[in-house]
């Protein structure tokens, strides 16, 4: 021993010496739940300690846990305490402590490593064990290398192991550690009792006890007494009764209101002596408040124990002792085994007992449990392994084991030897307990028996084994080997029960031949690789032909024949096919036929050798040929030549019934007692079934029914008959004919019939085939046609209907031989021999079948007292023959016509009307298809929903027109409706002739929106027909405009097309003048399909006015800009408008004009069409109020104002010596120029030439001019003469003798812009039929170029274009539409300067303010007022209205778009659709703007912006603030870009439109000074513009 006080280190400690290498793996061994309690537990073993405790501490041992109804699932356990009342610790054992795997040399122990103990450094790392009176503890020094310190303490029995755990750990699952503890203490040699703790309360306590001696059982002889190699031998075997006792406590079981129950294995012992079935389970008394109540069981083990000795002079022991260091010991080797009964015990009382007492069986059972199942039996060594036997048995024996003892070892040199030998002597002792357990077995009676048997033998299969899996072969080798002689007696489960494999009357089974009884065969359902092992270790031979032939030998039942001939036509098929098999079986066929034997009953013998014929179906003894045999083939349908091939033939029914007739010769007594007991009736009953076998010509049924016509053969109601006497049921109409008894037939049972591919088939007997039969011997069918006529017209009834319907059906269907005769068919149809309760006596052509209810039709309905539904079902189970006869030929109706129902659904009954058209209905798809509602129109047969009945065509489905006064269809008829033809909604032509009354039908507004919404939704009525027949119906209700608003109720009907459904904003001051209607989205969509329109259109509006221009314009509250309005509309349609509406238009005094402010409604003819002279006159005369309406006019007869004025240019001091600013060869080229590029239709014809030709031009220079214009108006005017004189720069005088003309120019004027602009007035005055301020601007711009320019504008402008006038264009105004936009104008302003009127002409200083306002901007600064609307200025007029609506457009600047070479601001609309345009597009804008804004000497980035508002293409541009101008990318990009216009085309307008906004800086209104304004200022600007843009 250590001594106490070395010191490796540290005071009072010393290192733990460790062989390393043996220790290497110790934990990585031990993975297990319970390995270390095991080794704890084997260890207390070897000490020879009877009693082991099992303590889990938690760290509150102190407190009673299991108290108030603790939950011991939760309970956490700090250490372990493992101790026993064995042998104290010795000094070799304190030794062995410090000194790891140092082995034990001690042969007694189970260990051999010394490594077990070591285990607990899994679960700590300080274990601490007393023992006697000293303690051990293990500690890490500081080293971290392990130490051990000894220390006395106060002496205890036994020894204590104290495991401090490194964790807290759940306590273990109690049912697994019970499982543990029983299967631990089984084989322990010295443990008796293991108990489990929880702090201080018990758990759980496992007992074991010997209740009976051991009883000494002899070795059989048959077995050897030593294994194979002779290593080791046996001495005797034991058989020990050890009872295992498991006490629990009430809180370790699972939850129930159950008391604790004991349950004891001495029923198993009553259960298998056969005593009476007791109740297994006793209750005992529980306190409600105590937890240490024990559930307790006891089981009895049976344990077989075999001596095991090994010769000390072996090579086996020194091998083995090299190995492991010591001797093997003489041992003990157990089986522990469960026999059937046991098994069977514990699984009834996991079933039929309380909860608890379920889970008490289960820890018995498991993985873990004592008692295995077939395959889970387990090696023990002391202990249990992880290995299994691979049979329903538990071994313990001294194996040598692995390190960690959880397997034994079966590689390693002489321990594998040594543990190989041992699973020997373990199968030897299996032997002897399934030996034992079978001869127990075969006591029992035969199904006992054969029951327990298979049980026995299912755990004797050898199955797998794991971990290693050669342990069940070994075992297995040894089962079938340790006999003295290879086949000594084995018992095993046969099919007659327990029996001996070694004898020889044992064959291999064979399904097919299971009628041989006399050979033994294992039983089915013994596990396959068990049946091979030993059919091959006892050489169990196949069946062989010769042991049939000797089976039939000593004689066979008759009902073993069929299993034979199954047998044998399936051999015949697979086996004897060549040619060597035939002679095989041709000679066991003849063995067969020679020495066979069959007992038919009674004590007879029949040799088959005797045999020449066979038959299908048994004959009575008193028919039976002595040389016939009967073969019953059964399912297996052997061919007929399989039965043939023995050399019989079958008996052909001619052949038996000579036979059979004379036996009968034999019979001559007449007397009968019943039909069973007489041969003539057996001689029937065999020809019935003889007939399904045979199938026999008329010839031969002829010859038959001679031989049976006067044999009393035919049983009937009157007793034995011949068959001439005898009558089917059928013909006994009148009940008194003697009726052949069908039903005695019946009982034949089926007979087996070779088929055409020599297999056979069974046949049953029917009443179809008995009465085929009958017939064909002379059973008479019917009575003579003649007195069953006579008689069924004086007692015609319901029973008589019912058989002769019965009898004419079944004569029809099943007696072919003697069908019915046609005219028997003819008297049916005609002869009045049915009944009718309704209407009595009638023909078959006059009633209806019984079919359903047909009766509620009160139909002539075919009387029968049985269940009209069976004879239904019969006539259906029929065929289709009987029914197509008692339908088409008998003429019974099995329904009425189509016709038929609807008239009946048309009657006044009202029973009958219901129930005729749900027959309809329910029959409709099937009896009534070709039902067309059109056949039908005009029979009142729909009910509807008021209770009577109405057409198809004045009834309707759908409930929506009811509304309407419709008549609607009753809810009965649901989706039948579409069936019957029942339309959903009326006809158009309904719906016209309803509207065509609206005083009645729609009597108020309210109604009509009713109406007119439900025919939208739901009328589907085709448009081009409710236009067509409704649009000038008045029946639309609108209130009477000429009553007062209180007298509401009057009310007013106008047709669809006299009325307007419109409701936008625009149209707003059309109501005020056209009956616009509202009922409802829905109705004013009707009243559109039935012509109706949204809003007026052109020509209403024209002709609206025609009939009163007056009151139209005071229905418009006389706002004269509505019904200017309405005059564009027209105007702008004109050409819609009708040839007489347009000559209605020229005499109705309907045109708007203004004159100096006022207006007047006047005749076309009565307005003049303003143009450049208006400046001056249009104070003084009646104008067109819009440039737009100037052509609607001129076309309604209004004439130019250029027609009434008269040019008068009168000149002073003319100056001869001065050379004018434009010669004349000058003039006339730009005349040229321009002229070229005019349309004929806008010219007056006149031209220019040189001197000496009519029409030439000179021009002159002169001191002063005076330009003198005489307005002259039509007598119908009624207005005087006016005269205007303007001082001007140049003027045209014309010389009307000679048609020469005379160009002025005043002295001084070298190429001014007022210059320009006279020129060119004068010039369009003669040359236009009228012109305005665009035509003076562009031939002014022509005089504004030198010659050179001039010449470069012709060629690109003029020479290219088409020489045909008539299709020229006006390029000088190059997109007229934006430029009509710029310089369009609508109102007139002028001044009256005393007698005259002068007009106001924009002075010099506004063209140079106006320009000069943009051109001051800050270039950086930020226009102001971009979110903020303009405000108006007083005295704006109307057209204001469009500047401020595009000066309050919301803008946001995208000052990632803003252009970096131009550096001009872009802005995007609040609203725009698109928030990115195209970048190029954008750069070529601002490019263009920019250089616009260079020509008027602006800066670009400081008064010019671009915007884009792509939802209004009409705004090209806008002034805001009178000095920022904004320009739309939008406009440009699809108007002029997209396009493809000319970049100078495009810069011309852009020019222009630049100037149209600048004029905005001085004035906001669009009026004519804002036109010339704007003219001024393009004027001045348009030399720039010319030689920036190169023209």
């Amino acid at each position: 021993m250590p001594s106490e006080n070395s010191n490796n280190g540290e005071a009072g400690f010393q290192e733990v010496e460790v062989d390393h290498r043996a220790l290497v793996n110790i934990l990585a061994r031990y993975p297990g739940e319970f390995d270390v309690l095991r080794e704890l537990i084997q260890n207390a073993d070897d000490a020879e300690a009877k009693n082991v405790e099992i303590h889990f501490r938690t760290e509150d041992a102190e407190k009673p846990q299991l108290a108030g109804g603790f939950d011991i699932s939760k309970a956490t356990v700090c250490k372990w305490i493992v101790s026993n009342n064995g042998n104290p610790f010795t000094e070799e054992d304190w030794r062995r402590l410090t000194k790891i795997a140092d082995g034990n040399k001690n042969s007694t122990k189970v260990g051999a490593f010394g490594v077990g103990f070591y285990s607990v450094l899994g679960k700590t790392d300080i274990p601490l064990v007393k023992s006697s009176n000293k303690s051990f503890q293990f500690v890490r020094g500081k080293d971290g290398k392990l130490q051990n310190q000894f220390v006395d303490c106060s002496p205890i029995p036994g020894t204590s192991i104290e495991l401090k755990l490194r964790t807290r750990e759940p306590l273990p699952k109690l049912d697994n550690l019970a499982r543990f503890l029983v299967s631990s203490v089984t084989f322990l040699t010295n443990i008796e009792s293991a108990s489990v703790y929880l702090d201080s309360t018990k758990l759980l306590q496992i007992k074991k006890e010997c209740r009976k001696p051991q009883v000494q059982v002899p070795i059989p002889p048959h077995l050897t007494r030593t294994t194979s190699s002779k290593a080791l031998t046996v001495e005797s075997i034991q058989r020990i009764v050890q009872t295992i006792t498991i006490d629990a406590a009430e809180c370790t079981l699972p939850s129930e209101p159950t008391l604790s129950s004991v349950v004891d294995t001495a029923d198993i012992i009553a259960e298998r002596r056969g005593g009476p079935a007791e109740d297994h389970i006793t209750h005992a008394s529980q306190s409600v408040n105590t937890v240490l109540e024990a559930n307790t069981i006891r089981h009895d083990l049976y344990i077989a124990a075999i001596d095991v000795n090994l010769p000390s002079d072996s090579e086996m022991s020194g091998g083995v002792e090299s190995s492991i260091k010591r001797l093997p010991p003489s041992f003990k080797c157990k089986a522990v085994y469960f026999n059937p009964e046991q098994s069977r015990f514990l699984a009834n009382m996991k079933i039929s007992c309380s909860h608890k007492t379920k889970h008490l069986a289960c820890l018995f059972s498991g993985l873990q449990g004592i008692a295995p199942d077939n395959e889970g039996g387990r090696l023990f060594i002391g202990q249990s392994t992880n290995q299994t036997t691979g049979i329903g048995l538990h071994i313990s024996a001294h194996f040598l084991s692995t390190m960690e003892r959880g397997s034994v070892d079966l590689t390693n040199g002489y321990v594998a030897d040594w543990n190989r030998e041992v699973l020997k002597v373990g199968g030897l002792l299996a032997r002897v307990v399934y030996e034992q357990e079978m001869h127990t077995a075969s006591k029992s009676k035969n199904d006992v028996a054969t029951k327990l048997g298979l049980s026995t033998m299912a755990r004797f299969a050898f199955g797998s084994t794991v971990p290693h899996s050669g342990v069940s072969q070994i075992l297995q080798d040894a089962f079938y080997s340790c006999c003295h002689k290879s086949k000594s007696p084995f018992p095993v489960v046969s099919a007659a029960g327990i029996s001996d494999a070694s004898d020889p009357q044992f064959r291999q089974s064979n399904k097919d031949l299971s009628f041989l009884k006399r050979y033994w065969v294992l039983h089915e359902d013994i596990k396959d690789h068990q049946r091979s092992q030993i059919i091959r270790r006892y050489s169990i031979p196949q069946f062989k032909f010769g042991d049939i032939v000797r089976e039939f030998e000593i004689g066979v039942k008759q009902e073993t024949m069929k299993s034979f001939f199954a047998w044998w036509d399936n051999t015949r098929k697979t086996y004897f096919t060549s040619d060597k098999t035939k002679s095989a079986a041709e000679k066991f066929c003849n063995e067969f036929a020679s020495h066979g034997v069959i007992h038919i009953g009674h004590g007879v013998r029949m040799e088959l050798k005797n045999i020449k014929y066979y038959v299908f179906f048994p004959l009575h003894p008193s028919l039976s040929r002595p040389d016939t045999i009967y073969i019953d083939v059964g399912s297996g349908h052997p061919s007929k030549d399989a039965v043939e091939a023995f050399g019989w033939s079958q008996l052909s029914l001619l052949h038996w019934l000579e036979y059979a007739y004379a036996q009968a010769q034999q019979h001559t007594s007449n007397s009968v007692s019943g039909p069973d007991s007489d041969l003539g009736f057996r001689i029937s009953l065999a020809l019935v079934q003889f007939a399904l076998v045979e199938t026999l010509s008329g010839e031969q049924w002829n010859r038959i029914a001679a031989f049976m016509k006067d044999l009393k053969c035919i049983p009937t109601n009157k007793g034995l008959k011949t068959p001439g006497e005898s009558y089917f049921e059928i013909a006994d109409i009148c009940e008194s004919l003697p009726v052949a008894s069908e039903s005695e037939f019946l009982s034949i049972p089926m007979t087996s019939v070779a088929s055409k591919s020599s297999a056979f088939e069974y046949r049953s007997v029917t009443p179809e085939h008995v009465r085929k039969v009958l017939a064909y011997i002379g059973v008479c069918q019917m009575m003579r046609w003649d007195e069953l006529v006579a008689r069924l017209k004086n007692v015609a009834s319901e029973e008589t209907n019912d058989r002769l319907l019965h009898s004419l059906s079944v004569i029809c269907r099943n007696l072919a031989p003697n069908p019915l005769p046609s005219q028997c068919l003819v008297d049916l149809r005609v002869q009045k021999i049915f009944y009718s309760k309704s209407h009595g006596r009638v023909s078959a052509a006059e009633l209806y079948f019984p079919d359903g209810d047909l009766h509620q039709l009160k139909l002539p309905i075919l009387a029968l007292p049985q269940d009209i539904a069976s004879l239904q079902n019969l006539v259906h189970s029929s065929g289709s023959f009987p029914m197509e006869w008692f339908i088409e030929q008998l003429g019974v109706r099995r329904y009425p016509p189509l016709e038929k129902v609807i008239s009946l659904a048309a009657s006044n009954e009202l029973e009958v009307q219901k129930f005729a058209l749900q027959y309809l209905l329910s029959n409709f798809d099937t009896l009534y298809s070709d039902y067309k509602s059109g056949d039908f129109v005009h029979l009142p047969f729909i009910p509807t929903q008021r209770g009577s009945l109405a057409r198809l065509n004045e009834v309707f489905a759908s409930p929506i027109w009811e509304k309407l006064g419709f008549e609607l269809v009753s809810n009965d008829l649901g989706r039948n409706c579409t069936r019957l033809g029942v339309r959903d909604d009326p006809s158009v032509e309904m719906i016209i002739e309803l509207l065509k009354a609206p005083g009645t039908t729609l009597p108020d507004i309210e109604t009509a929106v009713k109406w007119f919404d439900l025919l939208y939704i739901h009328g589907k009525l085709p448009i081009q027909k409710l236009r067509e027949h409704l649009s000038t119906i008045s029946f639309v209700p609108v209130k009477n405009s000429s009553v007062s608003s209180s007298q509401s109720s009057f009310i007013d009907y106008i047709s669809p097309e006299d009325c307007f459904v419109g409701s936008t904003e625009a149209e707003a001051h059309h109501r005020r003048v056209f009956s616009f209607v509202d009922f409802g989205p829905n109705g004013c969509a009707f009243l559109e399909h039935c012509g109706a329109r949204k809003s007026p259109e052109p020509s209403d509006i024209a002709r609206k006015i025609c009939q009163d221009p007056k009151r139209y314009l005071e229905a418009l509250e006389n706002n004269y800009e509505l019904y200017l309005e309405d005059l564009d509309t027209i105007a702008s349609h004109l050409e819609s408008i009708s040839n007489d509406d347009k000559q209605a238009m020229k005499k109705a005094p309907m045109f708007l004009a203004y004159r100096n402010g006022d207006k007047r409604l006047l005749r076309a003819d009565q307005v003049i069409i303003s143009d450049w002279d208006g400046r001056h006159f249009g104070g003084d005369i009646f104008i067109v109020p819009k440039d737009s309406l100037e052509k609607m006019y001129r076309e309604m007869g209004s004439e130019f104002l250029r027609a009434y004025v008269q040019y008068d240019v009168q000149h002073t001091g003319h100056q001869a010596d001065f050379k004018p600013p434009f010669e004349q060869r000058q003039v006339i080229r730009r005349i040229k120029c321009f002229m070229n590029q005019r349309d004929n239709s806008t010219m007056t014809g006149v031209s220019f030439h040189n001197h000496g030709e009519r029409g030439h031009l000179e021009v002159k220079i002169c001191e002063e001019l005076t330009l003198k214009k005489t307005f002259t108006p039509s007598s119908a005017d009624g207005e005087s003469e006016r005269i205007v004189e303007t001082k001007v720069k140049a003027g045209l005088e014309v010389n009307e003798t000679n048609k020469s003309y005379t160009l002025w120019m005043v002295k001084g004027e070298n190429d001014s812009v007022e210059l320009r602009n006279d020129i060119a007035v004068g010039l369009c005055h003669i040359l236009l039929k009228t012109y305005r301020v665009n035509h003076v601007l562009l031939l002014a711009s022509l005089f504004a170029m030198d010659d050179q320019s001039l010449d470069t504008y012709y060629n690109n402008e003029v020479k290219h274009k088409p020489s045909d006038t008539s299709k020229r264009v006006t390029v000088e105004l190059p997109r007229i539409p934006f430029l009509s936009k710029v310089f369009g104008t609508s109102e007139r302003t002028s001044v009256k300067i005393g007698g005259k009127v002068k007009y106001t002409v924009p002075p010099e200083h506004d063209v140079t303010d106006a320009v000069s306002m943009c051109a001051k901007l800050d270039p950086d600064g930020q226009p102001p007022g971009f979110n903020a609307p303009i405000q108006s200025r007083p005295g704006s007029v109307k057209h204001v209205s469009r500047c401020e609506e595009a000066c309050k457009i919301m803008l946001k600047e995208k000052v990632g778009l803003r252009d970096e070479k131009t550096r001009i601001r872009f802005f995007v609309a609040e609203g725009a659709l698109c928030q990115h345009p195209r970048l190029r597009v954008l750069q070529e804008f601002a490019e263009l703007i920019a250089d616009l804004a260079r020509v008027f000497g602006l800066n670009p980035p400081a008064t010019c912006h671009i915007f884009w508002k792509d939802t209004d293409l009409d705004l090209m541009a806008f002034n805001r603030d009178q000095k920022y101008i904004f320009f739309n990318l939008a406009c440009y990009e699809r108007e002029f870009h997209d396009k493809g216009v000319d970049k100078k085309k495009a810069a011309t307008e852009w020019f222009l439109i630049m100037a149209h906004e600048m004029a905005h800086s001085i004035t906001l209104n669009h009026d004519e000074y804002h036109g010339e304004l704007t003219s001024r200022i393009a004027v001045e600007f348009y030399p720039a513009f010319h030689k920036q843009f190169c023209f």
